[in-house]
């Protein structure tokens, strides 16, 4: 007989979607969610909801800004587990209400945390640094994202099981042989044949740093190189006019399922420069699309880089940045107008690693 299994997250963003398929097979899942969309990007749930292999519950009433119905939630399943999203309000709630029952529930949480943010005291708020503190300890496991982050609290709260955020690499070939006649008109449409493709793909927010890129190439004088930009934010405007006069950067615009995914199969070089980055799903998406790829020495994916796949380099130093690049670019070939599949680079089984999960949890 299958436990029972309640999670409460606030969204299900794509790059999570395989997670959760898994675990609704594993266990008798109730999988409730707290927002129909997220507040700084919004994703197209009509195609979102299609991958499901589950229905989830909507908890969008709230009362003060919390959801409403979580104890109610929980005496209709009376689960075994409980699965919660990092250390606010909610999960406070549901460890509370786990303690108030008559039997034993266990309740664990992922926190997305990179090592950066944890050693270096490097939280997005004081607040988020002050509820992990809080309760971590209290939790009976949690989730990280990063083999250093869950070393980290093994050795200081005896507690941590290791899962990156990565999809079943399995079914994301699938797609990406696919969509290769997407990939072919992009090539087209944007006169790529015969050029050698860096990608960055996310909010263009400054955090995520991608000045550093721009400011780089200006110091690059190579014609066949592009640098695509994909996706949106507030920070766009400042990277248009930084870019204005280079024409070999292009911006997209933000994409999506397949019109996203489509140029992981193009690119041959992905770059992750952000400065502070939890995780950073692209980079898995990169691999899995064959790109070898550069990624910040700060985000959590670096986890996911090694002599095979990539380099890691620091988001401060441009230098020495630019010479992993062009070493980098050096090794490659500029692409044709006709591509074929390319072999993933991912040095993680989604299988080994979802076992690992239900090991251990």
């Amino acid at each position: 007989m299958k436990q029972k299994m309640l999670i409460i997250h606030p969204i299900i963003a794509p790059y999570r979607i395989d997670f959760f398929n898994s675990l609704s097979e594993t266990y008798d899942c109730t999988i409730c969610l707290t927002w129909e969309n997220l507040h700084d990007q919004t994703f197209d749930y009509s195609q979102i909801e299609k991958l499901f292999r589950f229905v989830p519950k909507f908890l969008t009433k709230k009362i003060l800004g919390y959801p409403t119905g979580l104890l109610k939630t929980f005496r209709e399943t009376k689960p075994d587990i409980i699965l919660v999203s990092e250390c606010g309000i909610v999960s406070m709630l549901m460890f509370l209400v786990s303690r108030l029952c008559h039997r034993k529930v266990k309740v664990v949480s992922m926190i997305d945390d990179s090592y950066d943010m944890v050693v270096s005291d490097n939280h997005f708020t004081n607040r988020h640094k002050y509820a992990e503190k809080i309760m971590i300890p209290l939790f009976d496991n949690i989730i990280c994202v990063e083999p250093r982050v869950t070393d980290y609290y093994k050795k200081r709260y005896h507690k941590g099981i290791y899962f990156p955020i990565i999809a079943d690499e399995e079914l994301s070939v699938l797609r990406y042989k696919r969509i290769i006649p997407i990939s072919e008109r992009y090539i087209q449409d944007y006169s790529l044949a015969g050029r050698k493709v860096i990608l960055f793909v996310g909010r263009l927010v400054e955090i995520k740093n991608v000045q550093f890129v721009i400011s780089t190439l200006k110091d690059i004088n190579d014609p066949s190189l592009r640098f695509v930009i994909v996706g949106s934010g507030d920070y766009e405007q400042t990277l248009f006019c930084l870019a204005k006069e280079d024409d070999r950067i292009i911006f997209t615009g933000r994409k999506e399922g397949d019109e996203l995914y489509a140029w992981y199969n193009i690119a041959n070089i992905f770059v992750l420069p952000s400065y502070k980055e939890p995780f950073g799903a692209v980079t898995n998406e990169a691999l899995i699309g064959g790109c070898r790829c550069l990624v910040s020495n700060r985000a959590g994916s670096q986890c996911l880089i090694d002599k095979t796949n990539g380099k890691t380099f620091d988001p401060y130093d441009r230098t020495s940045f630019k010479t992993i690049l062009m070493e980098e670019m050096s090794k490659v070939q500029p692409i044709s107008s006709r591509i074929e599949h390319r072999a993933s680079l991912m040095n993680i089984s989604f299988k080994k690693a979802m076992s690992n999960v239900t090991h251990n949890i």
